[in-house]
């Protein structure tokens, strides 16, 4: 913590995973891997020149599934963002973002073909991302009711 500074950070998550197999005299005719995780963050900073707050949720899902000579993969992963600070020269900023990235594949094991279906993880599906800047400015000569159309702007500020 820095002089004239406050700092305050949370952190919450939890981890769940399950893994089976289906035996018949000796051979293997079904196995499944499954795991889940989620997280999520809060932090806050205040001093002389600025407040700022952000929040963060990230989630992951992911299964496995053979039998046979076929191998299913699906995998899911969520993450999101919301932050916003109040400099006192610059005015308000904020921004939001995210993504949502899924995967599914299909193997055949015994020749090696793998089809992916969607897009492969890490890949994005749908992305979310936004920041927006009202400055000190603008918002002294706000109505009431006018300070959401200032949002719509694009930002020049960056993080």
């Amino acid at each position: 913590m820095k002089k004239g500074q406050f700092d305050a950070k949370a952190k919450i998550g939890k981890e769940y995973s399950a893994s089976g197999e289906i035996n018949v005299n000796g051979k293997k005719l079904v196995s499944v891997d499954a795991s889940a995780k989620g997280e999520a963050s809060a932090g806050l900073t205040i001093n002389k020149k600025k407040i700022a707050a952000q929040a963060r949720v990230d989630a992951q899902a992911k299964a496995k599934v053979a039998f046979g000579h076929t191998e299913v993969k699906f995998g899911l992963k969520i993450d999101f963002h919301i932050g916003f600070s109040f400099d006192f020269k610059t005015g308000l900023h904020f921004n939001i973002g995210g993504g949502i990235h899924a995967g599914l594949s299909v193997k055949n094991t015994k020749t090696g073909k793998e089809t992916k279906l969607f897009s492969s993880p890490g890949t994005p599906s749908y992305i979310l991302y936004r920041k927006r800047k009202i400055g000190k400015k603008n918002m002294k000569k706000a109505q009431k009711n006018k300070i959401l159309g200032q949002a719509c702007r694009t930002s020049g500020y960056r993080a």
